[in-house]
């Protein structure tokens, strides 16, 4: 058998042995869960009540890292140290005779930036994984013995080889602990040689197999030392020398033991998986003609869900601050959890669930609200699911949770959270039930849009058994919230966010078709190979004429180099295509936009004074014609100003109007035009909100003064239009504009005056 096909052998084989463990590591699990209910059910000491399989694949994994790290370094090691030796081959003797192997074994004509020549090395090999390269010594080579060193590192080169032994690697690296990989791995060695000897003799005479042994024999004599690993060398010690010998000596190869019993492990190990997938099918069959699947949710009424009876049940637990909530949850309860471990309850029907952790009590609540939402939308995958077991139970997204009132033997817990939506169909199929009781959302990613059903219930629980958790109630928060501060005082929960959607995220699903989305979806930008294009609201793509890496110059990057456009640094929509750029020595801060006249693309110098850009906003509020461009620059530590400019033909012309906001201060935060008059700029703080308004188009500015300013929240962003008011949110972190929990404020005469609006969560 040819040494190609072996080499496949022993790599699938070795394939195999590595899926082997794993479903030995999946049947170790099984047998863990199995030991830690005896341990439970017998009252053995808790220490025999330990995760060791989790350790065991712990251990394993680490151990692989170290190996693939020792490796890795060994390589880097070695690679430098060669390429702090290697230079071009000069002799054209020397080169010519590489070109004619390259030729020869397919590599193409005139391929000399294959080789090169170093002083420090003592034997031929190829190293490299992308692009890889044969490495001479600096030694004299006669011109036969050059001829097949050419030919077999060639081979190597055509085979990528060194990839083959990077797959070695990385088998021994993880199955570090199994003798037969290390076997494998030494035959896969040896015929990774043996395959290029044959390729080299293949279809020659006698004569020139005993000329390329006679080479082989020169560089033993010639005492090269054994080659590295992660390298393809062309000689590789003694033994394997034997063995190469042989092969270029034999031309009959039909007989190769080791190989054909490698096959027929590999044919017995193909049956047997046939064999066990065929069972598994007809078991199936078996059971969807014999009996169906029972529900969990047969013989159980519905908890009592959305009526006042579930409200007022809720109220008589007393309400909780976020600080008793946060020491409930975080609680030390070591010796509940060591008592409860000895006992054996179960969970009993759809609406009980049984943790391993009662200090993790809270997520019970989620285990319980999925079975819920599961007697709407898949009661067949429900009944099939072991929630304790099932790493992959919660079919939904926490968008925030806290608990309203109780402990962990009785509570009453809020959860705000979302149901994701790939398609139309799946939104349209979504339970009646449920879909009125939601808020819908389409949310435009850079790969597409997904559709989102938000929800906001309080969820009544109680632990009815040791470790054991019942679900009693559901209602609307808004609700239970209503009904906590009519009984215990408006103040109550006044602390706790609600649901707040951004406008152009919200969707009718009842007048929504086909799921399309308004006019606005037709302009969107993408990235080409290196190039931006835009789509106007024809729909056609355009070549921004600006090179992307120039587009991302700022003249400080503080945080780091822009590695996509920043969104407050271009505009496409119905009113506007135009990107800012620049700032920085050598690129003037301009702009390029979509000229509606001319049907092209327009280039505009803003300034050529700014060079320490190092945020540019760009807006257009009204229309394509009125414009501002805010440059914040001058950074020293945490201190900056911003420039504003102002433009009235589109972008063709610019004039600098002044400061944005005060002259000197921490850095901008956020920038915003509501029309053509009036702005606001926001500024971090780590102390209260520092927002700037202008109501004549930049000329004068002016701090606003918020009401009700909590502690903490500093954070403030420029507002945003919604409807007929401005809404202005406040948070505590500078790195989550349109997540998490903030403070809102709206105003409704354009932003002169600001009422507090109580907490929201945006998501």
């Amino acid at each position: 058998m040819r040494a190609k096909w072996r080499k496949i052998i022993w790599a699938i084989l070795a394939v195999q042995l590595l899926l082997l463990h794993l479903l030995f590591l999946e049947r170790t699990y099984r047998i863990g869960n199995y030991v830690n209910r005896a341990v439970r059910h017998f009252g053995l000491p808790e220490f025999l009540y330990a995760r060791w399989k989790q350790l065991a694949v712990l251990v394993w994994l680490a151990t692989a890292c170290v190996a693939l790290f020792i490796h890795y370094r060994n390589y880097t090691k070695f690679r430098r140290w060669c390429i702090g030796q290697i230079h071009v081959v000069q002799e054209e003797a020397v080169r010519e005779s590489f070109r004619e192997a390259a030729l020869e074994t397919g590599l193409g004509e005139g391929r000399t930036e294959f080789l090169y020549c170093a002083e420090g090395i003592r034997e031929p090999f190829v190293m490299g994984f992308r692009r890889p390269i044969l490495l001479l010594p600096e030694q004299e080579f006669g011109p036969g013995v050059l001829k097949f060193i050419f030919l077999h590192e060639c081979c190597h080169i055509r085979q990528r080889d060194t990839l083959y032994k990077l797959f070695w690697l990385f088998m021994r690296s993880l199955l570090w602990f199994q003798p037969l990989i290390y076997l494998l791995a030494a035959l896969g060695s040896r015929d990774v040689e043996v395959a290029c000897d044959e390729a080299v003799v293949e279809g020659r005479d006698m004569a020139a197999r005993k000329e390329y042994g006679s080479a082989l024999l020169e560089c033993l004599r010639q005492g090269r030392e054994r080659g590295r690993r992660d390298s393809a060398y062309f000689y590789h010690g003694k033994r394997l020398l034997k063995a190469r010998i042989s092969a270029i000596m034999k031309e009959d190869r039909k007989w190769d033991a080791l190989a054909y019993v490698g096959i027929a492990v590999l044919l017995l190990d193909l049956g047997l998986n046939f064999c066990r997938l065929g069972e598994i099918l007809y078991q199936r069959f078996q059971a969807g003609r014999e009996e169906t699947l029972t529900s969990i949710y047969e013989g159980y009424e519905l908890p009592d869900c959305f009526t006042q009876s579930a409200v007022s049940e809720m109220t008589r637990l007393e309400p909780l601050g976020e600080e008793a909530y946060r020491e409930e949850l975080w609680a030390e309860d070591g010796y509940a959890r060591k008592e409860y471990a000895r006992l054996p309850y179960e969970a009993e029907g759809p609406w009980q669930v049984r943790l391993e952790d009662v200090s993790h009590y809270d997520e019970a609540v989620g285990l319980l609200l999925q079975r819920y939402l599961s007697y709407y939308i898949d009661w067949t995958w429900a009944s099939q699911c072991d929630p304790e077991t099932h790493s992959g139970f919660m079919r939904f997204e926490y968008v925030h949770k806290r608990l309203l009132a109780g402990d962990k033997r009785e509570c009453v817990y809020e959860v705000a959270f979302r149901y994701p939506f790939l398609t139309w169909e799946a939104v349209e199929a979504f339970p009646e039930e449920l879909a009125e009781r939601a808020w819908w959302a389409r949310i435009v990613y850079e790969d597409g849009a997904i559709y989102y059903a938000y929800f906001d219930w309080t969820v009544g629980m109680r632990m009815v058994k040791d470790y054991v958790f019942e679900l009693e109630g559901i209602a609307e928060t808004g609700q239970v919230l209503a009904a906590f501060r009519e009984q215990y005082g408006q103040t109550a929960f006044s602390d706790v966010p609600v649901l707040d959607l951004a406008d152009e995220m919200l969707l009718a699903v009842a007048d929504a078709g086909n799921g399309d989305a308004d006019s606005e979806q037709a302009y969107r930008t993408e990235v080409r190979e290196g190039a931006l294009w835009v789509s106007g609201g024809d729909g056609v793509l355009r070549q921004v004429p600006v090179p992307m890496e120039e587009l991302l110059i700022r003249g400080d990057d503080m945080d780091r180099p822009q590695a996509s456009l920043p969104a407050e640094s271009f505009q496409v929509d119905r009113r506007k295509q135009i990107f800012a750029y620049g700032g920085a020595p050598g690129t003037p801060l301009a702009v390029v936009y979509y000229d509606e006249g001319t049907g092209g693309f327009r280039k505009s110098v803003v300034s050529t004074g700014q060079q320490d850009s190092r945020r540019i906003f760009v807006d257009f509020p009204e229309d394509g014609q009125e414009g501002f461009l805010i440059s914040t620059g001058g950074r020293v530590v945490w201190q900056e100003s911003a420039t504003l400019f102002r433009t009235g033909d589109g972008g063709e012309t610019w004039e600098e109007v002044g400061a944005a906001g005060p002259d000197i201060h921490s850095l901008t935060m956020d920038a915003d035009f509501m029309d053509s008059q009036v702005g606001f700029v926001a500024i971090r703080s780590s102390e209260e909100p520092d927002i700037w308004r202008t109501a004549d188009a930049g000329e004068h500015w002016e701090k606003l003064e918020l009401p009700y300013v909590l502690e903490g929240y500093s954070i403030a962003y420029a507002p945003e239009l919604q409807g007929e008011v401005l809404a202005l949110y406040v948070g505590m972190e500078d790195y989550s504009e349109y997540d998490g929990k903030k403070a809102k404020y709206e105003s409704g005469d354009g932003g002169q005056t600001w009422e507090y609006k109580g907490f929201v969560l945006r998501k």
